[in-house]
């Protein structure tokens, strides 16, 4: 067992089992940061709203994941939502026995480094994918979050839980719009969609198309 599953096995050991549905909040932006969330199962999406109403999905986490820890760290409050995608399991670790324990456990600020580091690699391909066109980033998005998320199969990669919306939500786009690069990718025979779930028959041919 590596330092990172130590340190989950660690929150495990002090944290309260919770389950959640899909749409449920786990974490709601403006709370006070009470406790930090250890995912077990199932599928959730950061969420981040600003003053205009703008909705940008962040990131997806499953099991495994930690969310909830940078505003206990830091001591302040939520900075984005945290909504289910797909149902799953988790564990609560209240704030003052979580800050006790990664001050006392190397495996946990181990865990943590490795949460900080994915929430880095998904501003990086944020910012990456705003110097593309649409149909890149969609499909950039798809086949990143499939590969992190989704199965593998003889038939393909196999992606649930995103709808629509949150897809364009991914990518900063008009939903309309990300319909229409659906389409085409279905007509492409790069996609098979229904619903909330999604078929990538070629991985390879989606590569070639966020790089050329």
């Amino acid at each position: 067992m590596g330092s990172a599953d130590k340190g989950r096995a660690a929150l495990r050991a002090i944290g309260r089992p919770v389950s959640f549905r899909r749409s449920e909040r786990l974490i709601a932006l403006g709370d006070r940061s009470e406790d930090v969330v250890l995912l077990l199962g199932g599928l959730v999406k950061a969420v981040l709203s600003d003053h205009r109403g703008s909705v940008t999905v962040t990131g997806l986490f499953g099991a495994g994941d930690v969310v909830g820890e940078v505003g206990v760290l830091r001591r302040c409050a939520r900075t984005a939502d945290i909504v289910g995608l797909r149902p799953g399991t988790a564990v609560r670790v209240p704030a003052a026995d979580f800050l006790r324990l990664q001050e006392q456990d190397r495996d946990v600020r181990v865990l943590l480094d490795e949460a900080a580091w994915k929430r880095q690699r998904y501003a990086d391909d944020r910012q990456l994918s705003q110097t593309r066109g649409l149909p890149a980033r969609v499909a950039m998005f798809l086949l990143g979050w499939a590969k992190e998320h989704g199965e593998q199969r003889p038939d393909g990669l196999h992606m649930s839980g995103l709808s629509q919306r949150d897809i364009a939500e991914g990518v900063c786009a008009a939903a309309q719009s990300v319909e229409t690069v659906l389409q085409e990718l279905r007509r492409d025979s790069l996609l098979e969609t229904g619903r909330l779930r999604y078929r990538l028959p070629d991985p390879a041919a989606i590569e070639s198309k966020i790089s050329g």
